[in-house]
């Protein structure tokens, strides 16, 4: 992963330089991720004693999940009486437009889309599309991993410099995550594909915003690994990754709407019957384009 260096996410240093420089990234139709470090009203909520006490619970429940035990990482909603404040304070970052869409206020996309809390294993790595092509904005509580944002049309120019195809009824987001593993750091050169890539060693306090469209590879960076190579329970746990979540849409207007647009088609081109992702994909999609 080392080799996105190059295209390394724009970091803001704090959340003054942000609020200067926001304009670059909103009302804009260019949909780029970057990253704020430890914006300070972010940093006071997640210090209180209440929100620590619940991250401390999760920590401790989710390497139980059945999913966490087969994959290294899970996510649940998370449960806490400043889930509404921690939501507010990382919508600052987002051009969001949710909350202008009547059709987003159902029952169903607000239970999908609610402030989530993750775990990753110390070993974890991953690849994966966003949530139904959904933007989102992660919290890095502890832990640091090395993230790599995609856009579906990078994973498209990986596919053709692999001749990958989509198998007959494939979900597409499934092909997706077959090119980017087979993704190697002749892609991360080529200087199509380069420009669809950026790259972040996340650290604790980190706020990374990842517009709709895009698939991320991710992996654990053990803070204190063992010198012996023995990993005991106290130690896997020490070098988790945890962090928070909540997911947003942009405009019709940007770039990331577009993407996400021509994700949304090359599933509906495979013909799965009864695919659920697919409807609400369109419902999305819908809903924003009748704004």
């Amino acid at each position: 992963m080392e080799r996105a260096d190059a295209s390394k996410v724009k970091v803001f240093e704090n959340q003054d330089e942000f609020d200067r420089d926001k304009g670059t990234f909103f009302g804009t139709k260019t949909s780029k991720s970057f990253v704020v470090k430890d914006p300070p009203r972010l940093k006071a909520v997640l210090q209180e004693a209440s929100v620590k006490c619940s991250n401390g619970v999760y920590k401790v429940q989710l390497p139980s999940l059945a999913v966490y035990k087969s994959s290294g990482r899970s996510m649940v909603p998370f449960q806490t009486e400043r889930k509404d404040k921690i939501t507010e304070v990382l919508n600052i970052f987002s051009d969001d437009v949710t909350s202008s869409i009547l059709s987003f206020k159902n029952s169903f996309v607000v239970a999908t889309n609610q402030l989530s809390i993750w775990i990753c294993s110390h070993d974890m790595v991953s690849a994966s599309v966003e949530r139904n092509c959904i933007g989102n904005i992660r919290c890095q509580v502890t832990g640091k991993r090395q993230v790599l944002v995609i856009s579906w049309r990078g994973v498209l120019l990986a596919a053709k410099a692999h001749s990958m195809t989509a198998a007959p009824k494939e979900p597409i987001a499934d092909f997706g995550k077959r090119v980017c593993e087979a993704m190697t750091a002749a892609d991360m050169d080529c200087a199509g594909i380069k420009s669809e890539i950026v790259y972040r060693e996340m650290q604790p306090g980190d706020l990374m915003c990842v517009p709709p469209g895009n698939f991320t590879i991710e992996r654990t960076v053990p803070v204190n690994p063992p010198s012996d190579g023995n990993w005991t329970a106290p130690l896997k746990q020490e070098n988790m990754v945890m962090g928070l979540r909540v997911h947003y849409l942009t405009g019709k207007d940007t770039e990331s709407f577009e993407i996400s647009k021509e994700f949304v088609k090359a599933q509906a081109d495979q013909n799965i019957s009864s695919d659920a992702a697919v409807k609400y994909w369109q419902h999305i999609r819908d809903g924003i384009e009748s704004a």
